[in-house]
């Protein structure tokens, strides 16, 4: 499966610096590492082995994107979590982006009181597409189990002395 690298990222591309495995690279984080592999995330990248983890080394385009690009967009593109990223940041004394600036300014402009009524104004009287009315019935019946799951469920109830919540409990019988 491919995926993009780019999809979130606004002030791509940033290209991958030219490094063989088993040479190094000098990073920002951690100073002189050698390359132990190339990731696999949507953002290819030369790794490095820093306190026992595999972590893409902070040199190149990478401090570009670090600089400029929101965290959410730099951990998702580079297979990292936003801990990681906000510790370049701290290295390389980055306090905000215009990547955070404009995805904080388009979560405001989503939650906008006044945006919601005009949407909700222009959708008024407008029917429901076929897919999504088929979609909510589907998800409102709920799935059914199979046979084969229900047996399992009767077989772990009965072991465990346990009655479901519609089974009708027999005269008599207290629970363990």
């Amino acid at each position: 499966m491919s995926r993009r690298a780019s999809s979130r990222l606004r002030f791509g591309p940033y290209p991958m610096p030219r490094c063989k495995i088993g040479g190094k690279l000098d990073c920002k984080y951690a100073g002189t590492i050698r390359i132990v592999a190339i990731s696999d995330a949507p953002q290819q990248w030369p790794l490095g082995v820093v306190w026992g983890h595999r972590i893409p080394v902070l040199c190149g385009s990478l401090i570009r994107a670090v600089k400029r690009e929101s965290a959410s967009d730099v951990a998702e593109a580079w297979g990292v979590g936003r801990w990681l990223v906000s510790k370049w940041r701290k290295a390389l004394g980055v306090k905000g982006t215009e990547g955070d600036r404009l995805r904080l300014s388009a979560a405001v402009k989503a939650s906008d009181p006044a945006r919601a009524r005009k949407i909700a104004k222009a959708r008024r009287g407008v029917p429901r597409p076929r897919w999504i009315i088929e979609a909510m019935a589907k998800a409102r019946t709920g799935m059914k189990h199979s046979a084969e799951t229900r047996a399992k469920m009767s077989e772990t109830h009965k072991r465990i002395g346990t009655w479901p919540p519609a089974a009708k409990r027999p005269k008599g019988r207290k629970r363990k």
